[in-house]
C-alpha cells in the first residue's frame, strides 16, 4: 500500500499521471480529478488460479491503515461479493465482453478511470521474481521486485509515451 499511496500523492502534484489517452471519437487526453489505483490480486476459485482487479478510489486521501484494511478485504472476502462486476463479466460471451471493453476504454474518460483506474500495481516480488516490462494499457504501470535483506527492491514504472515524455 506504500506504493499506491506514494504514486497517488505524486499524481496529485503531476496531473499527467492521472491522464488517459482516448482514441474515440478523436484522439484526446482526459484528466481524472483524483487517482484510481488497481492492484492485481491473486485469488483461488474452486481450486483454479484467478486474477482480479482490486480498486482503490482516491488513495491519496486515505490513510495507509484504511488502504491496507481494504486490501485485506479483497484478499479474504468472498470473491463473488468483493469482485462482483468482474465475476458477472467473466461469465458473458466473448463477443459481448469485447464490446463492453471497447465501450469502457473509448467512450467516457471518467468511466474508464473509475472502472479500470489511472494506474496499476502488479508484482510477483513475494515469489522471488520480478516483472521487468509490466504490460498494461494505463498511463502508469508500477511493479517491484523481491525485497532484499537491506529492505531494498527495484521499482519499475512503465508509462504511456503518448502522455509522458521519457
Amino acid at each position: 500500500m506504500l506504493f499506491i499511496k506514494a504514486y497517488s500523492l505524486v499524481a496529485q502534484k503531476y496531473p499527467q499521471l492521472r491522464q488517459i489517452f482516448m482514441r474515440w471519437p478523436w484522439p484526446h487526453l482526459y484528466q481524472h480529478p483524483t487517482s484510481v489505483a488497481t492492484v492485481v490480486t491473486f485469488r483461488e476459485v474452486s481450486g483454479e488460479p484467478w486474477l482480479f482487479w482490486s480498486r482503490f478510489l482516491k488513495p491519496e486521501h486515505k490513510t495507509l491503515a484504511t488502504l491496507q484494511d481494504k486490501m485485506d478485504e479483497y484478499q479474504a472476502g468472498p470473491v463473488e461479493k468483493m469482485f462482483h462486476k468482474q465475476w458477472v463479466f467473466s461469465a458473458l460471451p466473448s463477443v459481448l465482453r469485447r464490446i463492453i471493453w471497447w465501450w469502457t476504454l473509448n467512450v467516457s474518460g471518467e468511466r474508464r478511470a473509475r472502472r479500470t483506474s489511472t494506474f496499476v500495481l502488479t508484482t510477483v516480488g513475494s515469489r522471488g521474481a520480478e516483472i521487468q516490462h509490466p504490460p498494461g494499457f494505463l498511463t502508469g504501470n508500477l511493479t517491484y521486485g523481491p525485497i532484499d535483506e537491506n529492505g531494498r527492491c527495484r521499482v519499475t514504472l512503465a508509462y504511456d509515451h503518448r502522455i509522458l515524455d521519457g
